[in-house]
């Protein structure tokens, strides 16, 4: 998949410290879903690992944007946003895996 052996790494040990994933060391080791984790909607799973700061206007942070009292973009976003959401909270990852890969 073209995926770094680094970023691979850093991922699988935020996935596991969820408790998405279980991992096994060892010659036979490696990665599985967790018996848990294939019954939490990919909703959940996403809002844990993703920032949904879409623009600066979305962050706690102070915000300098000239048109944010007459902006209608972030409604949209969020309106956008909420949908997305919303189609994930209706499946879960036992849903949309692969049981075996071969």
């Amino acid at each position: 998949m073209g995926i770094s052996k680094n970023n691979l790494i850093k991922v699988s040990n935020k996935l596991a410290k969820l408790g998405f994933i279980e991992t096994t060391r060892g010659r036979a080791g490696g990665l599985s879903l967790s018996e848990e984790a294939g019954k939490i909607s990919l909703k959940e799973i996403v809002q844990k690992t993703e920032s949904f700061n879409i623009a600066e206007c979305f962050s706690n942070k102070s915000v300098q944007c000239t048109f944010r009292r007459s902006c209608l973009l972030k409604e949209r976003l969020n309106k956008a946003l909420s949908a997305f959401l919303s189609s994930l909270g209706q499946a879960t990852l036992n849903n949309v895996t692969v049981k075996n890969i071969s």
